[in-house]
């Protein structure tokens, strides 16, 4: 009894690791396409997956906030990318909060709203830098 509720659980753990395989090759597939209203729309499908990992979830939605820039459609990649900030704050993943505020910068910036734009720019930079200055010393 005991074997078969251990061998139950490690299939489920490698059947969880496949899917995640499997999303990140989707979103890498997605992100290639030339069509960036199809790359939408194929990563809303994504998004709508209950299974996701915070990660994979992030990932999806940084993708598919610079999809809507390469649109055009500001306020979309602005509801997006603060989606994503608010799972990358939630989550404490530094990295993916400076490439969300580096993409809020670019939203802002072209919105004309320039002190946004800064700050936001300069709260990315500020994580580079230390980030950058720590792995060469």
């Amino acid at each position: 009894m005991r074997r078969k509720l251990l061998l139950s659980i490690f299939l489920f753990s490698i059947a969880l690791n496949v899917q995640a395989l499997s999303i990140d090759d989707q979103v890498a597939e997605i992100q290639k396409l030339e069509d960036k209203s199809i790359v939408v729309n194929r990563l809303s499908k994504l998004l709508s997956n209950n299974l996701l990992s915070h990660s994979q979830r992030l990932n999806i939605l940084l993708v598919q906030g610079r999809s809507y820039l390469m649109l055009s459609d500001l306020q979309k990649a602005l509801i997006t990318i603060q989606e994503a900030k608010v799972l990358a704050t939630q989550e404490n993943f530094p990295l993916q909060q400076a490439q969300v505020n580096k993409l809020l910068g670019i939203v802002f910036y072209y919105q004309g709203q320039y002190e946004q734009a800064l700050s936001a720019y300069q709260s990315a930079l500020d994580f580079f830098k230390y980030h950058t200055h720590t792995v060469l010393t």
